[in-house]
């Protein structure tokens, strides 16, 4: 196997593969040697690895109780539950002597909980969606001072969100809103959770361009909004490759939290052509202005305006060639190349 991993508590597997938008979260199964779970969860982990391995995943893995982290055989402990993290989880990541990496998730709840739990479990080495120290003081102001090495491991594209040949012609020439819309003060979430996030954070939604979209949707006819309405923050009934696979253009924007949303990997790989804010989150990753997307200035009060005057003007040659671009650059972030390169820099990291 080389250089393998064990997984604690990878509750991801209870997904489906085809539609996780974490990419790649199941093809880290080929290199994961042992699975850390609580000994009352272990018979339906075992159930689920059957499962899985009978509709064709290929892994060979171990269970092991959590009492049992001091007699791991992997290299490295990886954690990708975020937030949610147990104390008797935590005990049981400290008392490991192998490697301890933990992924951030959405590191907006609860953060001085958070850091806590980390650093008294010895961890390691931080995952997170980006470079987060580089793009969010958030960040920096409550996990910053763990001074632990942090991996940008992103989304990438789920095997569901593809483009045929077909996909690529005849589009509806709109730019499609689509996607969550969640207030910095969430309703939805646990009591208590966003206590920091709502205090540091001014703004009304976390996606600004998104509510600004939804809200001067009725104004323009090329806007085709599918944003959720109050009190949803989502919408789980759509169809959401099919509507990138639809529309020419979608809007795509980092939240306040600045790193590049799922639906970055998901529009593009469906040609789509993303049309966002001019961001260095979005820019250190090969996105540049009418090669593979198009950027409006994020300090225009009428972006939308001279956005889709842009639009409108693009010919169908340039649209062809960026939509060429883009899917040609969401190549580099299916989930078995992230797996692969997550294990390779966990690797090198240790040596």
């Amino acid at each position: 196997m080389g250089y393998s991993i064990a997984l604690a508590s990878p509750r991801f597997i209870f997904n489906d593969p085809e539609r996780f938008f974490h990419s790649y979260a199941f093809p880290l199964l080929s290199h994961t040697r042992e699975m850390l779970v609580s000994i009352w969860n272990m018979p339906s982990y075992g159930r689920r690895l059957k499962y899985l391995e009978k509709n064709g995943l290929e892994f060979d893995i171990t269970l092991k109780s959590l009492g049992h982290s001091k007699k791991l055989k992997a290299e490295a402990l990886v954690n990708l539950n975020g937030c949610h993290w147990p104390s008797y989880e935590v005990k049981a990541t400290r008392n490991t002597d192998i490697t301890k990496v933990h992924h951030l998730m959405d590191y907006n709840f609860e953060p001085v909980n958070f850091a806590d739990k980390l650093a008294s479990s010895g961890t390691n080495y931080l995952l997170g969606y980006a470079d987060h120290g580089k793009y969010c003081n958030f960040y920096k102001m409550y996990f910053g001072q763990l001074n632990l090495p942090l991996l940008a491991v992103p989304f990438g594209v789920s095997p569901r969100y593809t483009c045929g040949e077909t996909d690529k012609l005849l589009r509806i020439n709109k730019l499609l809103g689509v996607g969550a819309l969640n207030p910095i003060d969430d309703p939805l979430a646990p009591a208590n959770s966003l206590v920091e996030f709502t205090n540091y954070f001014s703004s009304k939604f976390s996606h600004r361009f998104r509510a600004e979209f939804r809200q001067s949707a009725t104004q323009y006819s090329m806007l085709k909004d599918f944003f959720p309405r109050p009190p949803k923050t989502k919408d789980s009934n759509l169809d959401i490759p099919s509507l990138l696979k639809k529309y020419q253009f979608f809007l795509n924007d980092p939240s306040v939290l600045q790193f590049p949303p799922a639906r970055t990997y998901e529009g593009v790989a469906c040609g789509s052509i993303m049309v966002a804010p001019d961001n260095l989150c979005f820019r250190d990753i090969g996105f540049s202005h009418l090669n593979n997307c198009i950027f409006f200035s994020p300090s225009d009060p009428k972006w939308i305006q001279n956005t889709l005057a842009l639009l409108e003007n693009i010919n169908d040659n340039d649209k062809a060639r960026i939509q060429k671009n883009g899917i040609n650059w969401v190549q580099n972030y299916t989930g078995k190349k992230l797996a692969s390169n997550l294990i390779s820099e966990l690797h090198n990291a240790s040596t």
